[in-house]
């Protein structure tokens, strides 16, 4: 039962040490920590919210209609 204890907490000791030794950073580097921004890899266009735009006041506009059209009530119970 001690054996068990020791090796649960040699194996913590040791997973607890390989991961502070990962967030060390012990590769090589060429830029000495600084962080660069990623690169978009498609091109990124200006001024294409106006069709989006306008098609949502449509389909609003077209809800609003149809709700606004009267309801035919033939007869009543």
């Amino acid at each position: 039962m001690k054996t068990r204890r020791v090796m649960v907490g040699l194996a913590c000791v040791l997973a607890s040490s390989s991961m502070a030794l990962a967030q060390l950073g012990g590769g090589v580097s060429d830029n000495e920590g600084k962080l660069d921004p990623p690169t978009p890899q498609f091109k990124v266009e200006e001024g294409g919210e106006t069709m989006p735009m306008i098609w949502t006041f449509l389909l609003i506009a077209a809800a609003v209609g149809a709700n606004l059209v009267p309801t035919k009530r033939g007869h009543q119970d």
